[in-house]
């Protein structure tokens, strides 16, 4: 084995090693924390989670993982037996979720696997933030990047919110691009002189 697959492989193992001990750390603390937030408290609000934390970004991917369990409850509400693509459908609905935006209500059993998830997310969006956008790329509805997804999802972005910005530039006249698009433009866009010149 040449020294070159030698580093390889090592960077990759300490990757490795280091997303099972984000995992082990964020359940832990998600657990403790919530302990101690539910103490004398049986639920948890949206003004609540955005204050939850010191960390700002934690408290929002927190936000990102309620919005995403959310949209995919919406999804369950289509049926065959009605037009939900007719504008007074999708408008009646956009209507419903802002109300029920205002209404956020969580209990400790629901909340603690929310808080886990974010709080990995968190450590792996500071950790390795181009691996982070990568992932998200390929997570994209339909393999695909549009403006309306940049624009719902940068405002759960504190410090990084800077690359979801540079990628809605290059979209610019452009209805989508394919999440391999997508990656390549995380790649360019997060170097280590932006990182530093951005997120001090």
């Amino acid at each position: 084995m040449s020294d070159r697959d030698t580093k390889k492989t090592n960077l990759e193992m300490t990757y490795k090693w280091n997303l099972q001990e984000a995992e082990n750390y964020a359940k832990a603390f998600a657990a403790l924390l919530s302990d101690e937030y539910f103490k004398n408290k049986l639920t948890i609000n949206g003004g609540e989670i955005l204050n939850l934390t010191e960390s700002k970004q934690l408290n929002l991917l927190t936000i990102r993982e309620l919005y995403d369990k959310w949209q995919t409850e919406t999804e369950r509400l289509k049926s065959p037996y009605f037009d939900f693509e007719q504008s007074e459908v999708k408008q009646a609905l956009a209507d419903f979720m802002n109300v029920l935006s205002r209404f956020i209500l969580v209990n400790k059993d629901n909340f603690i696997p929310l808080l886990t998830k974010s709080t990995k997310k968190t450590l792996e969006l500071y950790i390795s933030p181009v691996s982070f956008f990568e992932n998200l790329m390929r997570d994209l509805p339909d393999f695909k990047l549009t403006s309306e997804w940049l624009k719902n999802n940068g405002r759960f972005f504190k410090d990084y919110g800077w690359v979801l910005s540079e990628m809605l530039n290059r979209l610019s006249g452009l209805q989508f691009v394919y999440a391999n698009q997508a990656i390549d433009w995380v790649k360019e866009i997060i170097t280590d002189d932006k990182i530093d010149s951005r997120c001090r």
